[in-house]
């Protein structure tokens, strides 16, 4: 019994490390991936640039002011509806809003138990928050089992709400329901 014992705390110290080791790893990388997205966005600038210039050269030989958007175009609204799980998700309505979208980032969670989506919008004449944020909170290290997932209120200015009774691509920032019974006898199963 005694060398059982002793194996199963090896094996426990081997986890351990590999958690620890897998943490670094992730990190290393998620540097990595930081540095080719502020590329990405450098690139997007110039190209916006560009076309900023050439705005700028048409509007002065027409007389008229050049355009004052930044940033590629709707572009987040153009990477969302182009994913086959988002598309039918996201109504028209939806798609007005989400043309105020500016970012979509992905940040890990102090405790590695977990995630947060943010996604950050300009100031827009729909809802007041700059950013919504959707948070998941898992019971395993391995990442696989789901225990929460918190999203935050929005806060709809009068008659805009898009989820008011209605399927709406916003309804994601809604609390997951998890079944707490299933939950629990998971969590005895691990025992």
């Amino acid at each position: 019994m005694f060398i059982l014992l002793c194996m199963h705390k090896d094996h426990d110290g081997l986890r351990a490390q590999f958690y620890r080791e897998r943490a670094e790893l992730e990190a290393e990388y998620q540097k990595v991936y930081n540095n080719m997205y502020n590329e990405v966005s450098c690139v997007i600038a110039s190209l916006l640039d560009r076309n900023m210039k050439t705005n700028d050269s048409e509007a002065v030989n027409q007389g008229v002011d050049a355009p004052e958007e930044k940033g590629v175009p709707n572009f987040w609204l153009h990477a969302l509806v182009n994913q086959d799980l988002l598309d039918a998700e996201i109504s028209i309505r939806d798609g007005e809003a989400l043309k105020y979208l500016t970012d979509i980032k992905w940040l890990r969670k102090g405790d590695r138990k977990g995630f947060i989506l943010e996604f950050c919008f300009n100031k827009n004449p729909l809802f007041k928050n700059s950013i919504l944020t959707k948070t998941y909170q898992l019971l395993d290290e391995d990442e696989t089992i789901l225990h929460k997932a918190i999203g935050i209120e929005i806060e709809w200015y009068p008659e805009n709400c898009l989820t008011k009774e209605c399927e709406s691509f916003f309804n994601f920032f809604n609390p997951l329901q998890i079944d707490e019974k299933a939950e629990q006898e998971f969590i005895e199963d691990m025992r």
